[in-house]
């Protein structure tokens, strides 16, 4: 039996027993925690038929469009006063319009990327602009919360929104965690000291690891914290690799930690991947809370002393941030 939270006449629905979605986003998020912190996309008419028809036609003849939620009471409520695009990313979803560029044989590999490009951009500002509207609505509810969290692209935004909503949102946990992630940030950034940490069964052989154990220790040490499941992290791993067999000495050393992760799939990944610098095992959210980590791959480079140089660091601008390093390594 289907659960109500009657905010108004467009609501989706959720069966809390079986945590499953009337409804479903382009990007097929399969699990409701996932789900909660996105919304819920309605961009075909066989979603709109699927929600007439799991909710026995109450909510059918819905608009296409993006629906935010709030998840008080074990309810998923669907809210939209715009649709998120007027243009034909809305009418079709994103993942039909991106197949249907790169299946475009008059363009170029570069037209191609650039009309994708553009595409995604039309969608963030126009989402944006929905995420505002709704917003300005729910400044002092739980749907403002979701809209303020998929704005929050950077500080100042989500300072900006803090200053003028009310208190349920300001008291939020959700918006208070990110209250606490942006003070780990402060106490983190390039020219603070490290911050320690422990991890009990963090080396390979089960004994506690810390992070001194290898920063503040006379080298520079590029810390990666990653994941066997990131597919940015992953990738990322050849170009550490490179940089290590360049750069690695006496005055130079990486690690990884690896986290959010269980510690026997970092394990069963290690073979595939190519590492051969140190590991912290089994870190899960310890370091990111402290460092105010929102993502991974986050690599931060620190000084000999245990100064933090740079954080974000990914790429070339590994390379060339060590490079300009050179005579001290």
């Amino acid at each position: 039996k289907l659960n109500f939270l009657a905010a108004s006449d467009n609501i989706l629905a959720l069966d809390w027993k079986c945590a499953s979605l009337v409804g479903y986003n382009p990007h097929r998020i399969p699990n409701l925690d996932a789900a909660l912190k996105r919304g819920v996309w309605l961009s075909s008419e066989k979603d709109i038929t699927t929600v007439g028809e799991n909710t026995n036609g109450k909510f059918s003849g819905l608009e296409l469009g993006y629906y935010l939620i709030d998840s008080t009471m074990g309810a998923l409520c669907g809210l939209t006063t715009t649709q998120p695009d007027a243009t034909v990313i809305a009418k079709n979803g994103i993942p039909t319009v991106d197949k249907q560029v790169q299946e475009d044989s008059s363009l170029t590999d570069e037209e191609k990327e650039a009309k994708i490009d553009a595409i995604w951009d039309e969608y963030y500002e126009s989402s944006n602009a929905l995420y505002r509207e709704i917003f300005t609505a729910h400044s002092n509810d739980v749907i403002g919360v979701e809209a303020m969290m998929n704005m929050n692209e950077s500080r100042e935004i989500f300072d900006s929104l803090y200053n003028i909503c009310g208190d349920v949102v300001k008291n939020h946990p959700d918006v208070q965690k990110e209250v606490k992630r942006y003070a780990q940030l402060d106490l983190t950034a390039p020219g603070k000291p490290f911050i320690d940490f422990t991890i009990e069964n963090g080396n390979a052989d089960g004994t506690p690891a810390k992070l001194s154990d290898y920063v503040g220790k006379g080298k520079y040490v590029l810390v990666d914290f990653w994941a066997s499941w990131c597919g940015p992290c992953k990738a990322e791993m050849p170009n550490l690799a490179k940089v290590y067999e360049k750069f690695k000495g006496d005055k130079f050393e990486i690690l990884g930690v690896a986290v959010w992760d269980e510690r026997k799939d970092t394990e069963e990944i290690l073979p595939k991947l190519p590492i051969t610098w140190p590991i912290i095992y089994d870190a899960q959210e310890i370091p990111t809370e402290l460092y105010g980590i929102n993502g991974i791959p986050q690599i931060i480079l620190f000084a000999p002393d245990g100064t933090i140089v740079a954080r974000d660091l990914r790429g070339d601008a590994i390379t060339k941030k060590l490079e300009n390093l050179k005579r001290y390594l």
